[in-house]
């Protein structure tokens, strides 16, 4: 058996993932994960989320709605988390890099905007929505806290291995 987290993020305009096929590509990867492994056993992840450069919250709704639109009957789970830009020299050095230094981790108003934009884009699509290493209390938004690789998940996806669900 197996479990597989699979970041799917749509920042190919920004040049921030190079080297990652095409979106379409990656979708049809997700769902062909999905299809063999069962919705369960396979997590979006949308993982950083940016803003700035052009990227409104309502820009980077646009196109977390877009994937979900894609992905959503192939997952049960939706592990979001917002960018920690200014925690990271090597990210923000990385963001320059690629002439993307405009791009920062939202501010409180930017995540709370996005955050109700993804609960409501959930109430269409059903997932389990929560948050990774936040500090933030999303829970207002219909998203809770959770490990990045959370035990629970695993627990409901291997429940006759109690060594690996306690990871």
């Amino acid at each position: 058996g197996c479990y597989f987290t699979y970041t799917l993020n749509d920042y190919g305009r920004e040049g921030l993932e190079p080297g990652v096929p095409p979106l379409a590509e990656r979708v049809e990867t997700f769902r062909r994960l999905s299809e063999r492994l069962g919705p369960e056993r396979v997590v979006w992840r949308y993982d950083p989320i940016l803003v700035g450069g052009g990227l409104t919250p309502e820009v980077v709704l646009e196109r977390i709605a877009g994937v979900g639109a894609a992905l959503h009957r192939h997952t049960r789970r939706l592990v979001i988390s917002f960018a920690d830009v200014a925690c990271y020299p090597a990210v923000r050095a990385r963001l320059g890099g690629v002439g993307q230094a405009e791009l920062a981790e939202p501010g409180p108003a930017a995540a709370e905007r996005i955050a109700a934009g993804i609960r409501d884009l959930n109430a269409g699509w059903g997932l389990e929505v929560v948050a990774c290493a936040e500090v933030a209390d999303l829970s207002r938004f219909g998203i809770g806290r959770s490990r990045c690789v959370d035990g629970g998940v695993m627990a409901r996806a291997f429940p006759g291995d109690a060594a690996l669900a306690g990871f």
